[in-house]
């Protein structure tokens, strides 16, 4: 059990579907597995392996969607930290997992220079997003889309027990911690969520939590990425979250209690109808 193994999957059963929607732009389910694809290449050649722990701090996106899959097919677990969970916490959560490598836009990098012994077990460090260009000319490791053809990049063979991610809680009661999510446990999840909800491969979903944008794609539906700040949910702008579930269609959505509390505030002060 991969759980990385439906991108491909979709992509080769229905490569023109729509996959994700973001900032006015969209990517395919065969142009999503190629984008990932490309990343799991060059991660490789950087020398990412299987059972390696990478943190990813990368804005929701394409990027992030296809990154994530990427460390998945190689094998690698990705390692999520909320950076709004203050620096303190935020250095500890680095330093006890003691990550292989990180992955991360370039204001994400001013970390390793202030806090140096939280990044000393972190030999692959990879710079993605704007300004990576200019920063592999002046010597970073970067992690730029290639405009070549790329071959299929293998699944690792992972087994059901194998870990997939580490997802480190809020903080809102204490200490956050690691919880260490496995491909079979995700495989689980998607299939309770589909089960349940009855959730089809026509479904238009609008992820609020960037993690939920994964299982949009391995349920095989279309994924609208809300131009939002996923680590402040109760400051979302409305408009934000309403106009691309009127525009897109969006028939099923997940998020925290405090969005959807400014969202039907908003909805009840300009009298709009129901939005599903």
């Amino acid at each position: 059990m991969n759980i990385a193994s439906y991108l491909p999957q979709r992509a080769k059963t229905s490569p023109n579907q729509d996959a994700i929607f973001f900032k006015n732009k969209k990517l395919t389910y065969a142009e999503l597995n190629t984008l990932c694809d490309d990343f799991a290449d060059q991660l490789s050649s950087y020398g990412i392996y299987k059972d390696h722990r990478i943190i990813l701090m990368v804005r929701p996106g394409f990027e992030f969607v296809a990154l994530t899959f990427a460390l998945l097919k190689i094998g690698a677990s990705v390692v999520l930290i909320d950076p709004g969970i203050g620096k303190n916490y935020l250095k500890t959560c680095i330093k006890t997992v003691a990550p292989h490598g990180f992955i991360g836009i370039p204001k994400a990098h001013l970390l390793r220079l202030l806090w140096p012994s939280s990044f000393q077990t972190s030999r692959i460090n990879l710079v993605i997003g704007k300004g990576a260009s200019l920063l592999k000319y002046l010597g970073f490791s970067t992690l730029i889309p290639s405009s070549q053809n790329i071959p299929s990049f293998s699944l690792a063979p992972t087994e059901n027990a194998d870990t997939a991610a580490i997802i480190f809680t809020t903080g809102s009661t204490g200490m956050p911690k690691g919880v260490v999510y496995t491909h079979g446990m995700f495989e689980a999840q998607i299939q309770m969520l589909k089960n349940h909800y009855k959730i089809q491969e026509s479904e238009v979903d609008l992820p609020t939590f960037p993690l939920f944008a994964l299982f949009s794609v391995a349920m095989s539906t279309t994924c609208i990425i809300p131009d939002m700040d996923p680590t402040k949910p109760a400051l979302v702008n409305p408009k934000n979250i309403v106009e691309p579930i009127q525009k897109y269609h969006v028939t099923y959505s997940f998020g925290s209690p405090a969005l959807w509390n400014r969202v039907t505030k908003f909805c009840v002060e300009q009298k709009f109808l129901p939005l599903f």
